[in-house]
């Protein structure tokens, strides 16, 4: 078992020390990974009140790529996570260049989780077509995978063109950092299968939800001739104050029982968290009494 923690780039972001210190507090305490969340923009509601987001427009996040390098700045050994970098938004090239940098520039420590997002608003404000997302994903994964092994690329796709190019610097993790996918539709089981080590469960999903999905890509990973025991199983367990200890132990090995391999203790927008200490409280008690007591079984 791995345990980290979510969503540190949207901690406290009126605090500019709030994520250093959270970052740095889990890394002492024996943390494997921290992951961090994406979004541009974020829509108001439209002029009748229907809600177009999921979150509110005013949520804030720290850019995901420029949070996944400063992490890497202020900590030494826990590695970085991304949950999920929306790719098709960005193109491939640029998140290539972002993803190698941080990857460089920390060591080698970090996961890179893509995904294709739902907002359609987000993807109409940044000139992105949104029914295409899911075909420029699996063209982009192409041409990066390009970027980051090859001297000089020619790639001549129906989303991007890249003609007698490189870039440099490559990745320190060799061939690329390793590759996460998150989504729930077969289209992304297909990408676990085929380029990734794992699956980024949502929040949002039941165990039950999340235990059929870990079904279906374990189904495709045979078929496809992979070890499906190597694959890796990500999800998110909520940790705040107003969670009991039973409760949170609980839940961690429920998400064990259907699969889950690395767990993400939540502390992002928990009741009655409202400083760095208070997170960093949590995270505390979850390795001195939860790791412990799900570490030793049922």
């Amino acid at each position: 078992m791995k345990y980290g923690i979510g969503a540190v780039n949207s901690l406290l972001i009126d605090d500019p020390g709030a994520m250093r210190d959270v970052a740095q507090a889990a890394e002492d305490l024996g943390y494997d990974f921290l992951t961090l969340i994406d979004h541009v923009l974020l829509a108001y509601p439209a002029a009748d009140g229907t809600p177009r987001a999921h979150y509110p427009a005013r949520t804030p996040y720290h850019d995901i790529l420029v949070a996944l390098g400063y992490l890497g700045g202020v900590t030494s050994r826990i590695a970085l996570r991304s949950a999920v970098v929306i790719m098709p938004q960005r193109g491939p090239a640029v998140v290539a260049k972002q993803a190698a940098a941080a990857d460089s520039l920390s060591g080698g420590r970090l996961e890179l989780g893509l995904g294709i997002g739902w907002h359609l608003e987000e993807y109409d404000a940044l000139e992105v077509p949104f029914t295409e997302r899911g075909r420029r994903m699996d063209e982009g994964i192409e041409l990066m995978k390009l970027l980051w092994t090859q001297d000089r690329v020619d790639f001549d796709g129906h989303f991007y063109r890249v003609d007698g190019m490189g870039m440099e610097p490559k990745p320190v993790t060799r061939p690329h950092p390793p590759l996460w996918f998150g989504g729930t539709t077969p289209p992304v089981f297909r990408r676990v299968v085929d380029h990734g080590v794992g699956w980024l469960s949502r929040p949002v999903q039941t165990v039950e939800e999340i235990g059929a999905c870990w079904k279906e890509i374990g189904r495709l990973a045979a078929e496809a001739g992979r070890d499906a025991d190597a694959l890796r199983l990500h999800v998110s367990v909520g940790l705040g104050p107003e969670e009991t200890t039973e409760k949170i132990i609980g839940n961690t090995r429920r998400m064990i029982s259907v699969g889950a391999t690395d767990v993400s203790f939540f502390t992002s927008y928990m009741p009655g968290i409202e400083s760095a200490g208070d997170h960093i409280a949590q995270l505390e008690r979850a390795m001195s009494d939860v790791v412990p007591a799900v570490d030793a079984g049922p």
